[in-house]
C-alpha cells in the first residue's frame, strides 16, 4: 500500500522542481500554520487593524453620474420624479441611472443610498448619509442647506459643514446621534458606518 508523503516530504520535491513556486508556497503555508495554530498563551491571534477607505456618497455619486442631465439635487425632475412607480422600480431606474447612463460601476450599497438620496428629494426631506468613521471622529453628506446638530450623552458637538460635506471630532466610542433639518423637516440619524436617512419607502 503506498504511503502518502509527508507536508515536508512534498515540499522538498517542489522545491527541487521549481524552487521560486516552492518559496511562495512555503511562505503561505507558513502564514496559514501560524493563524490556524493555536498560541502559546492560549489567547486568540490578533487580526491586524485595517484602515477602511471612506465610502462613496450617495451625493457625490450624484454629482459625478446625474447631475447633468437632472440638475443639481435633483432640481431638474420635475414632480414627476417616482410617480406611480413602487420601490423597486424606483431601485432600478436608478441603478439604470448609475450604471447605463452615468457609466458607473456601483455596489448594491451605493445603489440603496443613491435610492434614499431620490425618496429624500421626492419628499423634499434632508438627506444625510455617514460615509467614514474612525476613533476621533465622523463625516459624511448632506443635502446642501441642511442644518446638522449631532448630540453624544446629552451634550450637543460642534459640525462643520461645508457646500454638502460635514465632519465633526468626537468619541466614536460612544452612541451618538445626528438631527438634520432642511425645508423646515427634520429627520434623525444614529451614527454608524455606511448608514443614511430614507433607508425605508
Amino acid at each position: 500500500m503506498m504511503q502518502r508523503a509527508s507536508f515536508t516530504e512534498s515540499a522538498t520535491r517542489v522545491q527541487r522542481s521549481n524552487p521560486q513556486s516552492a518559496a511562495w508556497g512555503l511562505t503561505y503555508a507558513a502564514l496559514a500554520f501560524s493563524l490556524l495554530s493555536p498560541p502559546a498563551n492560549g489567547k486568540q491571534n490578533a487580526v491586524p487593524k485595517m484602515e477602511v477607505l471612506p465610502l462613496r456618497g450617495a451625493i457625490n455619486l450624484y454629482d459625478k453620474a446625474c447631475v447633468r442631465c437632472h440638475g443639481p439635487g435633483g432640481s431638474f425632475y420635475g414632480s414627476d420624479l417616482g410617480k406611480g412607480k413602487t420601490d423597486a422600480q424606483l431601485r432600478k431606474m436608478v441603478w439604470e441611472m448609475c450604471v447605463a447612463q452615468g457609466g458607473l460601476t456601483v455596489s448594491q450599497r451605493e445603489v440603496d443610498a443613491m435610492t434614499a438620496y431620490h425618496r429624500s428629494i421626492m419628499k423634499h426631506e434632508p438627506f444625510v448619509e455617514i460615509t467614514a468613521v474612525n476613533p476621533t471622529g465622523i463625516s459624511g453628506e448632506a443635502t446642501p442647506g441642511t442644518k446638522l446638530q449631532l448630540e453624544i450623552a446629552g451634550r450637543n458637538i460642534p459640525i462643520t459643514l461645508t457646500e454638502n460635506r460635514w465632519s465633526a471630532t468626537l468619541d466614536t466610542t460612544k452612541p451618538a446621534t445626528i438631527t438634520a433639518t432642511w425645508s423646515e423637516k427634520s429627520i434623525r440619524l444614529p451614527v454608524k458606518l455606511g448608514t443614511f436617512t430614507q433607508q425605508q419607502p
